[in-house]
């Protein structure tokens, strides 16, 4: 077995160093009331945010978003072989992707 080096024994600061930690924090306990109207907040946005469509079944949000828009023919970016869209043509796709989306109107 190969002995090991003996280590220099540590000063006592060092075994003692003090750890610092946050403060306890008192989280409040909602009274019956705010429980209630906390409630049905959460049942009114429930409410809302399911669409139903006649037959009763829960659409999904792609699919509504999809339902929105009419269907347009898609086309390719590129328009040659190895060629990269710079400035107008760039800015075109762009606004062209972000209406699709919906994140320009």
């Amino acid at each position: 077995m190969i002995p090991s080096i003996p280590k220099k024994p540590t000063p006592l600061a060092d075994k003692m160093r003090i750890y610092h930690q946050s403060a306890p924090v008192n989280v409040p306990i909602l009274s019956a009331a705010m429980q209630r109207r906390q409630n049905e907040f959460f049942n009114v946005v429930d409410d809302v945010e399911e669409e139903v469509v006649g037959n009763g079944a829960v659409v999904p949000p792609h699919e509504m978003v999809a339902a929105k828009h009419s269907p347009v023919l898609a086309y390719s970016v590129l328009e040659g072989a190895g060629r990269t869209l710079k400035g107008r043509d760039l800015r075109q796709v762009r606004n062209a992707v972000w209406r699709k989306t919906g994140f320009l109107d």
